[in-house]
């Protein structure tokens, strides 16, 4: 079961409640950067030791050592990896969002954002569903990092994982806290 807003679910040992009923991830700061400025040690402060020696019982190897590749995106590979929106349906459907709902979502997904990449944070809003940078996208990210996902709002599976997650924590996405006007046009 997935946390909810209303804290139904316990958190994983080592984590603390937010105020909204979510986990707080330690050491996340929510500024959506994950940098961890390095601290300095003066030299005349600093120690340098060395390891003792250890003798090994096996004999030495060369090991030779590839470039570094950069990574590759996080993909998910569901039924049409090439359609992103079948991606965005199966993570809508992963997080158990309502059936009813999904295609209105999906038409309404695709008013508020014109494209999948580049939302993240310049006007306030992240991912193509335009979760808002104050309020819903922090919940949102917490939800992922919750269930092991990186919170990638270039990634139609992750946005419709998150639409379909935070669909079920609030009255109904066509009231205020989810997308009240971009669904009474995607009822017309």
């Amino acid at each position: 079961m997935f946390p909810s807003l209303d804290g139904s679910t316990t958190p994983e040992a080592g984590w603390q409640e937010a105020t909204d009923g979510l986990p707080v991830v330690p050491g996340d700061t929510n500024d959506y950067e994950d940098v961890v400025e390095p601290t300095l040690v003066p030299e005349a402060t600093a120690t340098p030791t060395r390891p003792p020696a250890v003798p090994t019982p096996y004999p030495t190897a060369t090991i030779t050592v590839e470039p570094r590749q950069e990574a590759e995106p996080q993909q998910h590979l569901g039924t049409d990896h090439e359609d992103p929106w079948s991606q965005f349906r199966e993570g809508y459907r992963d997080a158990g969002g309502n059936p009813a709902w999904e295609e209105t979502l999906v038409c309404v997904v695709s008013k508020e954002g014109g494209f999948w990449i580049g939302y993240h944070g310049q006007n306030g809003y992240w991912s193509r569903a335009q979760f808002s940078d104050g309020d819903t996208w922090p919940k949102v990210r917490r939800f992922l990092i919750s269930i092991g996902v990186t919170p990638n709002p270039d990634e139609p599976y992750v946005v419709g994982l998150g639409v379909g997650w935070w669909a079920n924590q609030i009255s109904h996405p066509s009231h205020k806290s989810g997308w009240r006007e971009t669904w009474a046009l995607c009822q017309n």
